[in-house]
């Protein structure tokens, strides 16, 4: 849902992408390749005005412009698996004055940018070298764009995909091929409750069950990966349960069992120096920090909103949250009396291209401009003891769908905290259905504040135009107090200390 466009970079399927390296030696599969610098791009101008041009930017013939892309991408088909490879007989010129300009200030890697891509064709494997033919010669500091070398590839006589499964190991069946299971469904994060009625309504025979040999199974790691090389669960884990009872055998009406569960929505948090969250650094405010060290992403589940568990009745006992004995000494260090509370906003309603994983949530138009939204909607408790005076952030995401220029008036509680500016779907475009854009608003706190609501205020220079709300981030720091029934919390920064 971040991205409103997509294109087809290669009739096959992908596997994933990892970096060339350089071959030292050994027999090498070399292809000589001369570019044609003779053409130029019309790119879209994702802040320009209503009446500019497209961008226009040197490029060469066979040139492929990704989505927000200034410089092309040459894309060379070996037969094979090419395990690494280099550049060789590099020649280079200097962009003209002409072209710099139309650069501008693009920063431009000391070599062109080499990586490989694997695919299958026809049940044979081949090897796609894609190069960015542009660098910024390290003693002149020009920009310079490549007319020809020669790729020298090395192939390593199995699929490179091998690399990434060598090791791993796979459970021979699954533990949901024997017994009777019972599949609970879960909207969202929290501690949940099996009761015998609830157990009973399953289908379980609570009559003659013995609680002990009840079993939870499940991981809920959120969203799957895209890439089948990725790392994921080989089969359903056990999860500890907690039982208040007697422990006897016997499931009597006032017993039942607690669990932790996580939804299908799940948030990334990394410190400063990591690795950046999503592939668009040119957007402003995803890299901003969201305090105490570190950023969170949340990772919105486009496939599924419920995320599941498994019951079953083992032949021996369950795995039982165990007891831990209290702390001999005192605790040590700062005691930790605050923490960042995160909360998203994000409804999958509506899909511009009928197709593909992008969608977006409510709409706006002149006849219905402005919409308020909350945090404690979806399964979330209300925000309570907001610290004052520290720093709230609140990331906005939109689309335009106009062709002129539109924008997005942002207010908190009534206090207006800036405006996003989206541009008109350049005239022409094929592959854009939508501009979009996403800016993190920063403002203190104000005391007594609760339960934050948001206001979006939409206008646009074309009257038939329509926007939408994609997601809103909410990361502001509470006192660390139970006010309901639980409380999630967790700290990024601290060790060890006593919770009050």
């Amino acid at each position: 849902m971040r991205n409103l466009f997509s294109m087809l970079l290669l009739g096959i399927l992908v596997g994933f992408t990892v970096p060339a390296y350089a071959q030292a030696g050994g027999p090498a599969q070399v292809v000589p390749v001369s570019l044609s610098w003779t053409t130029y791009a019309s790119l879209p101008n994702p802040r320009a005005n209503a009446d500019d041009a497209p961008r226009r930017v040197p490029s060469f013939k066979g040139a492929y412009h990704g989505p927000g892309a200034v410089v092309g991408t040459y894309t060379l088909r070996l037969a094979g698996t090419i395990g690494s490879g280099e550049l060789r007989d590099a020649v280079y010129e200097a962009f003209p004055a002409a072209d710099v300009k139309l650069l501008g200030n693009i920063t431009l890697p000391a070599a062109p940018a080499v990586q490989l891509r694997y695919g299958t064709e026809a049940r044979r494997p081949y090897t796609y070298v894609l190069i960015q033919p542009v660098r910024r010669n390290p003693q002149t500091g020009q920009a310079e764009r490549l007319l020809s070398f020669s790729y020298a590839g090395q192939a390593t006589g199995s699929n490179a995909a091998a690399r990434y499964t060598a090791g791993r190991t796979h459970v021979g069946t699954s533990v949901l091929s024997k017994g009777d299971w019972f599949k609970i469904g879960v909207p969202h994060n929290g501690v949940y409750k099996l009761d015998k009625a609830t157990l009973k309504s399953l289908g379980l025979p609570v009559a003659t069950l013995d609680p002990r040999r009840i079993q939870l199974f499940g991981n809920a790691i959120g969203l799957l990966p895209q890439a089948n090389s990725a790392p994921r669960p080989d089969d359903l884990a056990e999860n500890n349960l907690l039982f208040v009872g007697n422990g006897d055998g016997v499931f009597d009406d006032n017993e039942y069992f607690l669990f932790y569960a996580r939804g299908p929505h799940t948030w990334r948090a990394s410190q400063p120096g990591a690795s950046a969250l999503t592939a668009a650094p040119t957007q402003p405010g995803l890299f901003g920090l969201l305090g105490e060290g570190g950023r969170f992403k949340h990772i919105n589940n486009f496939y599924c909103d419920t995320a599941y568990y498994f019951v079953t009745v083992g032949n021996n006992n369950g795995r039982r949250i165990p007891t831990v004995a209290a702390p001999g000494r005192a605790p040590q260090g700062a005691p930790i009396t605050t923490f960042l509370d995160r909360r998203f906003y994000e409804h999958d309603l509506v899909n511009l291209l009928h197709s593909g994983r992008r969608w977006l949530g409510e709409a706006f138009t002149s006849s219905n401009p402005q919409r308020d939204f909350v945090f404690s909607g979806d399964g979330n408790q209300p925000l309570a003891d907001l610290v004052a005076g520290d720093t709230l952030r609140l990331t906005v995401a939109t689309a335009n769908t106009a062709l002129q220029n539109s924008s997005f008036d942002v207010a908190l509680n009534g206090a207006k905290l800036g405006s996003q500016s989206l541009p008109g779907i350049p005239n022409g475009s094929f592959t854009a259905v939508a501009t979009n854009d996403f800016h993190t608003f920063t403002t203190l706190t104000p005391a007594g504040l609760t339960d934050p609501k948001v206001t979006l205020t939409f206008s646009s220079y074309d009257a038939a135009g329509t926007g939408y709300l994609d997601y809103l981030e909410l990361v502001v720091k509470r006192q660390l107090r139970l006010n309901g029934s639980y409380l999630e919390f967790n700290s990024l920064n601290y060790k060890r200390g006593p919770a009050p």
